[in-house]
């Protein structure tokens, strides 16, 4: 038997299998009728898909026994992320006039802008690991796949 759920935004599906049942979740366009994506239940095990913070739509599909699904509002706790650190960069060091306007026509220049740099590289490097930890959040939740 099929089952076709829609999960609105903050709502979890759930899905349980016994040790007899296995089938599909089958992810719906938005209009509910092509599949975008299978994935296969065994039996035995327990599915959480979502929260999520837009509609989506899900046909179960039972291969084996019969499928268990409900949709609840989630009681997952919101995963807590730390801000990324204060930015380090500074403006660079313009200098020179004529030709060289705008370069770095000096040692003292040269060295404000590698350091300037070095500053800019940490601060990316800070972002880069806060949007990887909240994706590996999001994607435990199973939210992102």
């Amino acid at each position: 038997m099929n089952t076709t759920h829609i999960v609105h935004p903050g709502e979890v599906l759930t899905i349980v299998a016994d040790a007899v049942a296995s089938g599909n979740l089958v992810r719906l366009s938005d209009a509910g009728v092509e599949p975008i994506a299978t994935t296969p239940v065994s039996a035995s095990s327990t599915l959480l898909i979502g929260p999520f913070s837009a509609v989506r739509r899900y046909r179960i599909e039972d291969v084996t026994g019969s499928l268990q699904s409900s949709v609840a509002v989630s009681d997952l706790p919101l995963a807590a992320v730390a801000d990324a650190a204060a930015a380090t960069a500074v403006a660079f060091p313009a200098g020179g006039t004529g030709t060289a306007a705008g370069g770095w026509d000096t040692a003292s220049n040269r060295n404000l802008a590698i350091t300037r740099f070095t500053a800019l590289l940490a601060d990316v490097a800070d972002l880069r690991a806060q949007l990887n930890a909240a994706l590996a959040k999001l994607r435990t939740a199973g939210i992102l796949q």
